[in-house]
């Protein structure tokens, strides 16, 4: 399979949707492409390795008398394609049946294109010279030792459904991830994931790494009890992404989200609005369709703290007596970008009105105790700093957050006004969100 191009890919995925269709198929999806990936990651202040990978694929879903089959072929030879379907048809006869599965979209449809960064192409030689400048910044005021990555990836995309579905499509994507350490226990962490270069100032990151990193040393513990907390956006992101996920008509259905029965009720304060905003030209998660091939559009999931919307495809929409709001998930919906819409402080703003408080940089290990009440646990990591009457006291050290995710949106008191752009391990999406000022959460220590 040597010298393959994404229009032999496409020639394959439409005879790979006739052979299937021959089968007596009720529903086939194909989602097929070539991709290409770069990633060098550094430790200590100096690189380390560095991988370039791509590949080909078709990605093959079938319903067949409610039995759903998924698999992906990467090998494009001919007789592994014909092998792949009949094992298809085969495996299909033991599976049970899926009565929640209601079709796919019917098209054809009509779609606005998102433009991609053609600099990413050769963005590995772009690598070396992004890594020192965030890693001299890091170090600018006083020396740290610096880890990350930088990664970034080009995709040409083609989707095929049977129900004449039909787009083309490039993506591009760009993450930077920079930890700085400074002493024991002391450190910072900044990253960035959007789907264009030109956005992405290492230096500026690396800078409020390292100045992290340096301002958090000699940490203390504090008592257990009820704090305010200005929350960055990166630990914010990944609270926000559950909130996402949990506005999936699926996850209601199934009874894990905290959501369910909330739909144009207050579950958030008059400060917190969230959105899906697929078509953003310049995030991590942008997509012009969705896995059945129905255009994206933004919509209002949380507004001013009522629940407008959930997420839905075209199955959980014909549950739900309405229409699909383009987030399939062929089983379960998804949204895209989750955008926090801004608000108009400053994080020094809101240090000031805090009397008792913390400041959160970034965290890990978030656990739910109750998908249903969205009761989670979540720890606070590298820079955490005491507050007391709107001045920084000292850094912290030892204390998990106990809250729910409705509290978090309700307890949003003033939201900040510089958004930033997060894509990270803890965050596997892509969210939009600035800091926010979050009233009275019980801080506690962790077990262990």
């Amino acid at each position: 399979m040597k010298d393959i191009d994404f229009q032999y890919v496409i020639q394959l995925t439409e005879k790979v949707m006739k052979q299937i269709k021959q089968k007596n198929v009720d529903d086939v999806v194909l989602h097929s492409g070539i991709e290409r990936n770069h990633q060098t990651k550094f430790a200590n202040n100096k690189i380390v390795k560095t991988d370039v990978s791509s590949g080909y694929y078709i990605s093959v879903f079938c319903s067949i008398n409610k039995r759903i089959v998924e698999t992906t072929i990467k090998d494009l030879k001919e007789e592994n394609i014909e092998k792949t379907i009949n094992d298809i048809i085969r495996y299909s006869q033991h599976l049970p049946e899926n009565k929640n599965f209601e079709g796919i979209a019917n098209g054809p449809f009509r779609y606005k294109k998102l433009k991609y960064d053609k600099k990413l192409i050769d963005a590995e030689e772009k690598a070396g010279e992004i890594i020192e400048e965030s890693i001299n910044s890091a170090c600018e005021k006083k020396e740290t030792r610096n880890s990350g990555v930088f990664e970034t990836s080009l995709s040409e995309n083609y989707l095929l459904t049977s129900n004449n579905a039909e787009v083309e499509s490039i993506d591009t994507n760009v993450y930077f991830s920079i930890r700085s350490i400074y002493e024991k226990d002391s450190s910072g962490h900044k990253v960035y994931g959007a789907r264009f270069l030109k956005g992405l100032d290492a230096e500026e990151l690396g800078r409020k790494a390292g100045e992290f990193a340096i301002d958090s040393k000699d940490p203390r513990e504090i008592e257990n009890g009820k704090y305010d907390i200005i929350m960055e956006p990166l630990p914010l992101a990944i609270i926000i992404e559950s909130i996402g996920h949990a506005s999936s008509a699926f996850e209601v259905e199934t009874g894990e989200s905290f959501l369910r029965g909330k739909l144009g009720k207050r579950v958030g304060s008059e400060e917190f609005t969230l959105m899906d905003d697929p078509m953003l030209e310049d995030a991590y998660d942008s997509s012009e369709y969705d896995a059945e091939g129905v255009p994206t559009k933004t919509k209002e999931i949380v507004s001013k703290g009522v629940l407008k919307t959930y997420l839905h495809n075209t199955s959980t929409a014909k549950r739900w007596n309405t229409v699909t709001t383009g987030n399939a998930g062929l089983i379960s919906p998804h949204p895209w970008n989750l955008v926090v819409k801004k608000g108009k402080y400053k994080t020094e703003k809101m240090i000031k009105e805090i009397k008792r408080g913390i400041w959160v940089t970034n965290a890990w290990y978030m656990r739910f105790h109750n998908t249903l009440t969205g009761e989670f646990s979540i720890i606070p990591r590298d820079a955490v700093f005491y507050i007391e009457d709107g001045e920084i006291k000292y850094s912290v050290k030892n204390i998990r957050i106990n809250s729910t995710l409705e509290e978090i949106m309700k307890n949003t008191a003033m939201v900040g006004k510089d958004q930033e752009k997060i894509h990270s391990w803890e965050v596997e999406g892509s969210v939009i969100t600035p800091s926010v000022l979050l009233k009275n959460i019980k801080i506690t220590k962790p077990v262990g």
